[in-house]
């Protein structure tokens, strides 16, 4: 076990972007100052810190730090790997410099509760995550459970309880800070028992998910959609990236009836043999110069069955104009009323040109001015967007194309990859 003080070490980031200003500076320093004393004077067992963002580092770091759109870099959590400080039961190391790094970058933050003294220390990546002023705040659990949001407030213990030995693990709750913004926060907590089994305090750690469980809860609602797009048209999403490698949605195996490993061996299995290479060669074709373009193939369903879709797909590109992903959308042929989802959605607004604007401001009988302040926008951008499409950034694009579907125009693949714009 590291020693006590070691484990609670909490100093404010050396980082010019990450100061705080005014008083929080000094209420900062002093919570560090407060969190040291705390554990030093406690001789508190803070293994449980130490090795939760470890574990962190080791297991998770990539996944975790892409998800919260951090920018902390792959090599600072592993070069030291083989650091003998790195070992779980001396973590001299990692105490220090992960705290300090984690805690920097406003996404964790530890909390400590000394049962007979009734002391209580939050780090100051604690205050930052609450969203709360060190220098006038004082800390303690109950303001802590009262940050709580009330759906979530019933899984926390309460203070008595935890006085009592009740076990509280890892969860992930969300709380209200006094500013009425919402944080998601995955939390973990530790006693610290006396020989006799009577619990002596406890101890606490906690990391920012919220933008992980902010893409979680799109995700799932992205899946919602699709599948009643699904149920009630049979209309089903998938994807390719350049390298034509395909990925299939649970929809498309219902409908066909196909594998994972049948679909991975041939994407185009489900195309009827007759008609499977000329759509093989339609496709490629299109994908060398990276166009829109439409198939319309009869495909194999479940139960040999057999019939006609049509498959729109359209060319998602990155800020550069290179191709890094394909959206494809297939429904029966003949199908109306099927919006574009996802990454077809995206593709399609990348492939709206500035005549296709012009064309639909002339449906609508609006100026570029009546336009940009629909859409929230200045009117150079949106003249830019007019002008040069392909200079504009993706944010403003959305927002007048939504716009313009708000009031009634719709963007439409015809066959050959040509978009139409008509007006309901």
């Amino acid at each position: 076990m590291p020693g006590a003080e070691d484990g609670a070490t909490v100093t404010p980031p050396s980082r010019a972007s990450d100061r705080v200003r005014g008083s929080n500076a000094t209420g900062i320093r002093q919570a560090g100052a407060y969190t040291k004393n705390f554990f030093s004077q406690y001789n508190y067992n803070s293994r449980l810190v130490c090795t939760h963002f470890y574990l962190i580092s080791r297991r998770v770091s990539v996944a975790l730090l892409k998800c919260c759109r951090r920018k902390i870099t792959y090599d600072i959590f592993l070069t030291r790997r083989s650091d003998p400080a790195m070992d779980v039961d001396s973590l001299q190391f990692s105490s220090r410099h992960f705290l300090h790094l984690l805690e920097s970058r406003g996404i964790s933050g530890t909390w400590g509760w000394r049962f007979a003294a009734d002391q209580h220390v939050w780090s100051p990546g604690l205050f930052r995550i609450l969203g709360l002023d060190p220098q006038t705040t004082r800390p303690s659990y109950d303001l802590l459970v009262g940050l709580v949001h009330p759906e979530d407030r019933g899984r926390m213990a309460s203070g008595a309880g935890l006085i009592r030995d009740v076990s509280q693990g890892k969860q992930t709750i969300r709380v209200i800070r006094p500013d009425g913004s919402h944080r998601a926060l995955s939390v973990r907590s530790e006693l610290n028992l006396a020989p006799d089994g009577r619990p002596l305090g406890i101890a606490g750690s906690v990391l920012d998910v919220t933008e992980r469980e902010s893409l979680r809860r799109a995700v799932a609602a992205e899946q919602r959609r699709r599948r009643a797009l699904f149920d009630r048209t049979r209309t089903l999403t998938f994807s390719n990236d350049p390298d034509y490698a395909y990925t299939f949605s649970e929809e498309a195996y219902e409908l066909t009836g196909l594998s994972p490993d049948e679909t991975a061996d041939d994407a185009f299995l489900a195309v009827v043999t007759e008609e499977r290479e000329h759509w093989r060669a339609v496709s490629l074709a299109a994908h060398q110069v990276g166009r829109v373009y439409t198939m319309k193939p009869v495909l194999y369903i479940a139960g040999r069955k057999r019939e006609r879709f049509e498959i729109f797909t359209v060319p998602i590109t990155d800020a550069s104009g290179q191709v890094v992903d394909w959206g494809n959308l297939a429904r029966p042929l003949g199908t109306r009323g099927s919006p574009p989802l996802g990454m077809l959605l995206k593709g399609l607004e990348q492939a709206i040109g500035g005549h296709h604007l012009r064309a639909a401001r002339a449906l609508l009988d609006w100026s570029m001015s009546d336009l940009a302040r629909a859409a929230g926008l200045s009117l150079s951008t949106v003249k830019r967007m007019e002008e040069h499409p392909d200079g504009t950034a993706q944010r403003s694009r959305h927002k007048a194309v939504e716009t313009l579907r708000t009031v009634g125009i719709q963007f439409s693949v015809l066959d050959g990859g040509v978009i139409a714009v008509g007006r309901r």
